[in-house]
């Protein structure tokens, strides 16, 4: 094997264990960060810069995805039926009863923004449908700008050991 290959080979080696460890601490992190952080906060990273303060991004806690989804198409035919007769139809070639496709989607676009399915005249829960909240999500949104990203490699570089401690990797001689 050519010493150009060996160099190839080992750098394509060294960039996968990175990849690994990264990808293993910004696990980790991630689960730090979704504990001490409540939902819908935000922390903004400013880092010095040729002696001014640049902001290199935020992190923050979103709240899940709301969905709602049909977990009952009879009870819901059912009550659409005794409730909004008009809103239930009979689809062709092979005859199957089903609530109008766009009655369908007001209901669960309604069920979504409320947080539960609830006929919007009479205050009744509308059987069939349910509406979950998603767990909450961790974002990470680094800066885009040349300055952002200036000082925060200005900061990994001050400290020789920043990302071997982030990466987890071994003290060298240990």
């Amino acid at each position: 094997m050519s010493d150009e290959r060996t160099t190839l080979a080992m750098r394509s080696l060294a960039f996968r264990l990175i990849q690994d460890r990264l990808k293993d601490a910004d696990s980790e992190n991630r689960r730090a960060v979704a504990e001490a952080f409540p939902v819908k906060d935000r922390a903004v990273v400013w880092l010095p810069l040729n002696g001014e303060d640049v902001e290199v991004g935020h992190v923050r806690k979103d709240p899940g995805s709301k969905t709602a989804s049909v977990v009952s198409m009879t009870e819901l035919i059912d009550w659409c039926e005794a409730n909004y007769p008009t809103e239930v139809e009979e689809y062709q070639p092979a005859p199957v009863t089903r609530v109008r496709p766009a009655f369908l989607d007001k209901l669960l676009a309604q069920a979504k923004a409320d947080g539960a399915a609830v006929d919007p005249r009479t205050g009744e829960v509308v059987p069939g449908i349910d509406v979950r909240q998603g767990d909450p999500k961790i974002l990470v949104v680094g800066g885009k700008t040349n300055e952002a990203k200036a000082a925060l490699v200005e900061a990994l570089r001050s400290d020789p050991y920043a990302l071997q401690s982030l990466l987890q990797l071994p003290a060298v001689g240990a």
